[in-house]
């Protein structure tokens, strides 16, 4: 194998590597406005946007706080009108809740603001691991952290500086027909209403907002404020984390915040269609129905794990812009990412789901994802799925391998005539790689054909790559010894963290590496691809796959499984091409009959040809002076 073939090698690697940082920040994240460096604590947090967001109602809050004797409920109590005008007679009340509950969803509402508190999908839990290790299963809640927020500001004429929080406020519930409805009135008729729908199955709830009375105009509208704390629901924590994000959709595309920093955007007077805070396999979304949101902001806050253990993910702030209409028609999907579910929307909803962008995400929907479908489900196991996905897309790029594995033979079989003109130029490296590159051309050898099929083969890696993390039908599938496709398996834990490795040991992860190596000394040792002259080159095909079993040791089980049983399939392909297809007395015989043709160069051979003599008149002249 020569330093070009160990260079394509290595540059499988390099891109997986490429593929990990992906998400890092573009050009246009630095462009964007830079988040401040530290998290202020939440309470600080509550204050900082409060003086933001309702200057109008500072006074309200300094009130509050210097009064530590009662509650806020009692200050309302003692300055309804002021505070309220209209909505006085709605400002106290008495917290309750109601459910709506289907097959699939049990929601949990307030009367006080009229807003969800808390979705349980019923067919789904969430595994965690305590601090020994040990698995910790308990009901999947979506919208149910205590300082989430969903509120209305209102433009309301005689409240105090004529806005009304709708979270301050004690709705009236009806509930019927699988609905509630959440209403507030007041004098002069003015009025809010909110009335959720759903179905008898499934994560769809109708929403509609209909109000009377208030004071809206172009520049006065109703804005709506959603705040986010996405939970915890996975084993792989980092994992999740890093494939969590608030996602929308405006005009141009969807788009989505950092996944690995703080970020924030602002779509001042574009169209929303929706928003949703996504985790890594659920995601709770608000979508219109007939008018678009009219502007806003987007946030999102990443709390800093070295410096305290955070109980969720991400925080994501949602600021919209309500149309000017009085009955407003909304959806929401409170749910599992499920392709089909989401696509049935019609509005690009499915491209939350982290398969990837432009190739390898049309890859992953439209091939892969299909296949491991119709595979898993005439075979009745994900992970006979996987290694019968293997079968089918080794079988297809076999041609290419057949191809790497030829060109390998046949630069094998010109070996002797290459060391002849090693050991005749030995001390002028720039003639030997010019006579190499004739003796190439003679006998019409292709010194890029162990790589170019490798390269080819490089978007379906990619693909496979982020495919395997963010499709849900690997969420707590077990297959062997790991018990879940969708986060990392461990046979055992080590007393100490190491740094990128992590605390657990992933057995798929060292077969991998540890068949990596198998393959890359069958290679060296019975197809000749060791010789080179630099030793260390050889050795880098041992080093390479032992460095990634790091990179690979906190990755999901169902891409370990198939990167291992993929390398099985390469050996055993290997093998058989090796001792009875390729036959090196037939190809050396070919390369005769072609060295015997006239050759003709092509432009490229000539360039390459020139630049290596262009080298080598420069290296005279070096040694001249």
């Amino acid at each position: 194998m020569d330093k070009k073939q160990i260079l394509g090698f290595v540059l499988i690697f390099a891109l997986l590597i490429v593929m990990q940082i992906m998400n890092k920040p573009t050009k246009e994240d630095i462009e964007k406005k830079k988040m401040q460096d530290s998290i202020a604590m939440v309470e600080s947090q509550k204050a900082s946007e409060l003086n933001k967001e309702f200057k109008a109602d500072s006074n309200k809050y300094s009130i509050q706080n210097k009064v530590t004797s009662v509650s806020g409920d009692s200050i309302f109590q003692k300055q309804p009108n002021a505070t309220f005008g209209p909505f006085s007679n709605s400002a106290t009340g008495k917290k309750e809740e109601v459910v709506l509950e289907n097959d699939d969803i049990k929601i949990t509402f307030s009367n006080k603001g009229g807003r969800i508190t808390k979705v349980w999908l019923k067919k789904y839990t969430k595994w965690l691991e305590d601090e020994n290790h040990n698995k910790v299963v308990e009901p999947l809640e979506l919208l149910n952290y205590p300082k989430d927020k969903f509120e209305y500001i209102l433009p309301v004429q005689g409240a105090l500086n004529n806005k009304i929080k709708t979270s301050d406020l004690y709705f009236k519930t009806e509930k019927g027909n699988n609905q509630v409805k959440f209403t507030v009135s007041g004098t002069n008729g003015i009025s809010f209403t909110q009335i959720y729908k759903i179905k008898d199955k499934g994560f769809h709830v109708d929403y509609t907002v209909s109000h009377s009375g208030l004071d809206i105009s172009d520049d006065n509208k109703i804005k709506f404020i959603w705040d986010v704390y996405l939970g915890k629901l996975e084993k792989a924590y980092t994992y999740e984390k890093r494939y969590s994000s608030l996602f929308y959709k405006d005009p141009e595309a969807v788009d989505h915040l950092s996944y690995m920093k703080s970020d924030k955007t602002e779509k001042q007077g574009d169209k929303i269609e929706w928003v949703s805070n996504v985790n890594q396999f659920f995601n709770s979304t608000l979508m219109k129905v007939t008018e678009d949101f009219t502007g806003g902001t987007f946030e999102q806050i990443v709390p800093d794990d070295k410096k305290e253990i955070k109980d969720y993910l991400k925080i994501c702030k949602t600021r919209l812009y309500l149309p000017e209409n009085n009955d407003i028609n909304m959806a929401f999907y409170i749910g599992p990412n499920e392709f089909d579910n989401l696509k049935a929307y019609n509005n690009d909803l499915e491209m939350i789901i982290p398969f990837g962008w432009n190739i390898f995400g049309a890859i992953n929907r439209w091939v892969i994802r299909p296949m491991f479908l119709f595979f898993s489900n005439i075979l009745g196991s994900m992970g006979l799925g996987i290694i019968l996905l293997i079968f089918i897309i080794k079988g297809l790029l076999y041609p290419l391998n057949y191809k790497m594995l030829l060109s390998s033979t046949k630069m094998a079989v010109l070996k002797p005539e290459i060391q002849k003109i090693k050991d005749k130029y030995k001390d002028d490296s720039q003639q030997v790689q010019i006579k190499t590159m004739e003796l190439y051309r003679k006998y019409g050898v292709s010194p890029f054909g162990g790589c170019l099929p490798m390269i080819l083969q490089m978007p379906i890696w990619f693909a496979l790559f982020r495919f395997f993390p963010a499709a849900i039908e690997f969420r707590h599938i077990p297959f062997l010894w790991a018990d879940d496709l969708s986060s990392y398996e461990s046979i055992a834990y080590l007393p100490f963290n190491i740094p990128m490795y992590g605390q657990h040991v992933s057995l798929f992860a060292l077969l991998w590496g540890i068949s990596s190596v198998i393959y890359a000394h069958y290679n060296m040792k019975n197809m000749d691809m060791g010789t080179t002259q630099n030793p260390a080159m050889k050795y880098m095909q041992y080093v390479m796959p032992l460095f990634f079993i790091v990179f690979f040791n906190s990755y999901a089980s169902g891409l370990t499984i198939y990167m291992f049983f993929s390398n099985l399939f390469t050996i055993l392909q290997t093998i058989i091409t090796k001792r009875f297809i390729l036959d090196e007395d037939k190809i050396r015989e070919k390369l005769e009959f072609k060295k015997s043709k006239p050759k003709k160069k092509s432009k490229f051979a000539q360039k390459l040809e020139e630049a290596m003599k262009q080298q080598q008149a420069m290296a005279e002249k070096k040694k001249k002076k």
